[in-house]
C-alpha cells in the first residue's frame, strides 16, 4: 500500500507571472501574484481538453467524437500575523459528452455530464515553534446527470453525494523526529441516488415493470 499526499500551491506574494502548456489533447494556464505584497496572494489554473474539436476539423466539422473535460483550482491566501494564516480554495472540474444523430428527419440525442466541486476555508495558528493547528470548513459534492431523447421518448437520470464537514487537527513536534498528530472530524453526507423523470413510451413501460 502507499499514500499519495497532494497539496495545491500557494500564490507569490511578491511579484505577478502566468505559465501554461499546450498539448495534442488538452491545454492548461495558471496565473498567480499577490493580491497585497507579503500579505495576500492568489492563484488560479484552469485545463480544457480539446479532442472533441480535433476530430471535427479532421472529419470537416462533422461532430465525431463530441465529448471533453475541462477543470479550474483557485486558491487565496491572507496572512493575518505571523501566527495567523487563512487559505480558501475550490475546485471544480466536469466530463461532458453530448452527442445527436439525425437519420430521415429523426433526431436522437444523448449524453452525460459528469463533474465534481469542492471548497474549503481554512485557518492556519501556530501556538509555538512545536504545536500548530488548522480548522477547515470543508464542502464537496460530486454529480451526475444521463439524459436522451428521440422516437417520442425522453429520460433524465440524476444522482448527487453531498458534504458539508468540519475538521480540526493538531500537530506537535516534540522532535525532529518525533511527530504527534490528533483532531477531529464532523461531516455532514447527503445522498441522492438515481433520481429519473421519463416521458413517453418509456414511461409507461417503466412503471409496468415497477408494478410487476
Amino acid at each position: 500500500s502507499s499514500v499519495m499526499d497532494i497539496r495545491m500551491k500557494e500564490g507569490d506574494l511578491q511579484h505577478f507571472h502566468a505559465e501554461g502548456g499546450v498539448g495534442l489533447l488538452s491545454s492548461h494556464l495558471t496565473i498567480q501574484g499577490p493580491i497585497k505584497k507579503n500579505v495576500a496572494s492568489f492563484i488560479i489554473s484552469g485545463r480544457r481538453s480539446y479532442i472533441d474539436q480535433v476530430f471535427k476539423l479532421a472529419y470537416g466539422g462533422k461532430n465525431v467524437l463530441p465529448y471533453y473535460f475541462y477543470d479550474l483550482t483557485g486558491k487565496i491566501n491572507y496572512r493575518l500575523s505571523n501566527k495567523d494564516r487563512f487559505f480558501f480554495s475550490t475546485y471544480f472540474g466536469d466530463d461532458v459528452l453530448s452527442a445527436s444523430t439525425k437519420n430521415d428527419s429523426l433526431l436522437v440525442e444523448g449524453g452525460f455530464n459528469l463533474g465534481n466541486f469542492t471548497t474549503t476555508l481554512r485557518w492556519n495558528h501556530v501556538y509555538n515553534p512545536k504545536l500548530f493547528s488548522n480548522i477547515s470548513l470543508i464542502h464537496t459534492r460530486f454529480r451526475y446527470d444521463v439524459e436522451g431523447s428521440g422516437l417520442g421518448n425522453s429520460f433524465l437520470v440524476k444522482s448527487s453525494i453531498k458534504d458539508i464537514g468540519v475538521k480540526m487537527d493538531f500537530d506537535y513536534f516534540r522532535n525532529p523526529r518525533n511527530r504527534i498528530s490528533y483532531g477531529y472530524l464532523f461531516t455532514n453526507h447527503n445522498f441522492r441516488p438515481n433520481v429519473m423523470n421519463t416521458s413517453g413510451e418509456i414511461s409507461q413501460a417503466l412503471q409496468s415493470k415497477e408494478g410487476k
